[in-house]
């Protein structure tokens, strides 16, 4: 999708959320010397944007709630600012020129230096005098690694191989006053169909029936956003906050939500076959006939979700809590509970036929018969400990994305 030339803040103010995704992605992948020309253009007061250091899906958050801001100048002039300096807002990844393909490389010079991080005059001292070692205006400065100083370039073959050259693998040459310590080898810019939304603030937004999938998400901030009937699949919402959202009919299988905040999230009919939800925050969330056949649920946070129908044949469940749950009819056929914690759940009419219950906490269940209690415990199920004991249950163990 290519934004028109706006001169009129008006005509931005019905911009949609689907609408925003294409310019947050655009803005998280320009090199981060071009992202400082347009802050530099855009006049930013200081203060508003983080260090250049920081990871730059913060930057463009950052730039964005200042321009949509009391302070900010709008929408309009940030989009004119992009139309200006050649830069296309696209609609997704997969539509733009390969980089691969059109001899963009990237290389990574590590410099060595006292200091802990670089201000924007530095930056700028820096492209500078790489475009002139170059003789090529195109190069650009990528990103600067967080708490490094390596300093990654990206431009053509032929320029990137002059500063190479120039540099050497281990020569002690200097460039803005900086000892250069090594050059890495020559890459391709790894080409992706991924929308970059790491970090964005789409809270509240109306994304019924966007096409996310294998999107980057991790750490946004979606809560209370409309996701209804989306395409998320195989897309990366770990750490991203998606409290009270709206996910019913969602397609998720195969994602990844490892720590992602959904507590009191509508997920009722949504396929989260295969999703990742460790140590998710599920507590009150609505999964009512959700699928979640082979989901990797180990220490998700249940307490009070509604599963009443869901599909978890196969899930790993184990040290999850289900406290209170309403589990009516769900399915657990092969589902590995291990040190889960049911305990005053619903689990009236639940299937647990070859379910692993070893060491489940049961107590105060509702929907159990006698025999049922009898053959749970000789399946190694916990129907007797003391209100409020929960030295059955262990702590979460640290997650990796």
């Amino acid at each position: 999708m290519r934004l028109p030339h706006l001169n009129a803040k008006d005509q931005l103010q019905a911009l949609s959320s689907e609408q925003r995704l294409p310019l947050i992605h655009t803005l998280n992948e320009l090199p981060l010397s071009q992202l400082l020309e347009i802050e530099f253009a855009l006049n930013i007061p200081d203060g508003i944007m983080p260090s250049v250091q920081t990871e730059q899906g913060l930057r463009t958050n950052a730039l964005l709630q200042w321009i949509d801001g009391s302070t900010g100048l709008g929408l309009a002039s940030l989009l004119n600012i992009l139309f200006k300096r050649g830069i296309e807002v696209v609609n997704s990844p997969a539509s733009t020129t390969n980089n691969a393909s059109s001899g963009i490389q990237t290389l990574t010079v590590k410099l060595e230096n006292s200091f802990a991080e670089f201000n924007k005059d530095q930056i700028k001292q820096l492209l500078a005098e790489f475009q002139a070692k170059a003789d090529n205006a195109s190069v650009e400065i990528r990103h600067i690694r967080p708490r490094s100083l390596d300093v990654e370039l990206q431009g053509s073959i032929e320029a990137l191989r002059r500063i190479k050259a120039l540099f050497g693998d281990n020569a002690k040459n200097q460039i803005a006053g900086l000892n250069v310590e090594s050059t890495s080898s020559l890459e391709s810019i790894k080409s992706t169909k991924r929308l970059n939304l790491r970090h964005a603030n789409l809270s509240y937004a109306k994304l019924s029936y966007a096409n996310l999938s294998h999107s980057d998400l991790s750490y946004a901030d979606l809560s209370y956003s409309n996701l209804s009937y989306a395409n998320l699949i195989r897309s990366n919402l770990s750490y991203a906050n998606l409290r009270g959202v709206n996910l019913i009919k969602a397609e998720l299988r195969r994602a990844y939500l490892i720590r992602t905040e959904l507590k009191g999230a509508y997920l009722r009919s949504a396929n989260l076959g295969g999703a990742d939800l460790r140590s998710a925050n599920l507590g009150g969330a609505y999964l009512i006939d959700a699928d979640l056949r082979g989901a990797y649920l180990s220490y998700a946070y249940l307490r009070g979700a509604y599963l009443r129908g869901a599909d978890l044949k196969s899930a790993d469940l184990r040290g999850a809590d289900l406290i209170d749950a309403d589990l009516r009819a769900a399915d657990f056929v092969k589902a590995d509970l291990v040190k889960a914690d049911l305990s005053s759940a619903n689990i009236s009419s639940a299937n647990l036929s070859s379910a692993n219950l070893n060491r489940t906490n049961m107590t105060n269940c509702f929907g159990l018969s006698s025999s049922d209690i009898h053959a749970y415990e000789a399946r190694g199920a916990i129907f007797n400990d003391a209100p409020g004991d929960e030295s059955s249950i262990s702590s979460q163990p640290e997650v990796s994305p």
